[in-house]
């Protein structure tokens, strides 16, 4: 997908967020994909996974982490954000991940497959983490919803519900089926939920006032870019604003002909350049959702 559409589709830039406030960009980039390839990983790592934590951890908490790691994976990248237009999408994927690690080390007696989920974990997030370096994937949305993922998952993924499900529907940890009932009972631990709790809270609000002052986290790293990009014969990583260009046809209705215009109309993220080429006018406007009705006008106007 183009930086175009995806600024059109409410990507977050760094002008827009910081500077425009436009925070309703913080939402949308969770359910944005950039490519095939991040589409395809995406979805068929959500089913793998979320449908196995989803039988052994109910609904609910797969559902509260994964909406909360999407946006705690959206609040990440805008801290590191710069003027390319991003997609956040497998921040949530990673919060998932994170969770299901947390889920494998409170309840390591209760699981008998441990290498096969270990090397499940590791591949997943190898994958996806590697596709993050493509152009207008954001990597650090995948950091930051691994580790809100950790962080929830110690809090509700505390006890496995190991009397609810069926042995035909067993998801990706093989239940010890000599653990008893007992020591279910004894994983609940409230110190350390309690204390995951708190620090997601802190970290989550910590993250949301440096964001509305528009902390620019890349003053502070200077290698941080080298995580979310790497420079190809096909892409480069230069930080640059994009620049949206289309050509126009219009007809402008002259007493007793019609005149053929072609007109050449570029859009920035701040302002609509519009130039006629038969007269070589052009005229720039505060760009604001134009109709091609009013762009018509407008050239119109100029090739007058």
């Amino acid at each position: 997908m183009s930086s175009c559409s995806l600024d059109k589709m409410g990507a977050p830039q760094r002008k827009l967020l910081m500077q425009q406030h436009q925070m309703r960009r913080l939402f949308t980039p969770p359910w944005l994909h950039a490519r095939i390839i991040n589409l395809v990983v995406n979805l068929s790592s959500v089913i793998f996974v979320g449908v196995r934590l989803e039988q052994e951890f109910g609904s609910w908490s797969i559902g509260l982490v994964y909406i909360l790691a999407a946006f705690f994976g959206s609040l990440t990248a805008a801290l590191f954000i710069k003027n390319n237009p991003v997609v956040t999408s497998s921040g949530a994927l990673f919060g998932l991940l994170g969770a299901m690690l947390s889920a494998l080390i409170q309840n390591w007696k209760v699981y008998s497959d441990k290498p096969s989920a270990l090397v499940t974990l590791f591949f997943l997030v190898m994958v996806t983490f590697s596709v993050g370096f493509l152009p207008h994937v954001n990597n650090f949305s995948n950091m930051g919803g691994f580790v809100s993922g950790i962080l929830l998952g110690l809090v509700l993924f505390f006890t496995p519900q190991l009397g609810e499900v069926p042995e035909h529907k067993r998801g990706m940890f093989e239940y010890n089926r000599k653990s008893s009932i007992e020591f279910k009972h004894k994983l609940d631990k409230p110190v350390m939920r309690s204390i995951s709790f708190v620090l997601f809270f802190l970290v989550f609000a910590g993250g949301l006032t440096a964001v509305l002052h528009g902390v620019n986290a890349n003053n502070h790293c200077s290698w941080c870019h080298h995580i979310d990009c790497v420079t190809s014969k096909r892409w480069t990583c230069n930080d640059k604003e994009i620049s949206c260009q289309v050509y126009i046809l219009i007809d402008c209705n002259k007493s007793a002909f019609t005149l053929m215009l072609i007109l050449y109309v570029q859009v920035t993220v701040r302002r609509l350049t519009v130039a006629c080429k038969r007269n070589d006018k052009y005229h720039m406007y505060p760009y604001a959702d134009i109709s091609k009705a009013r762009i018509g006008d407008l050239c119109s106007q100029i090739c007058s």
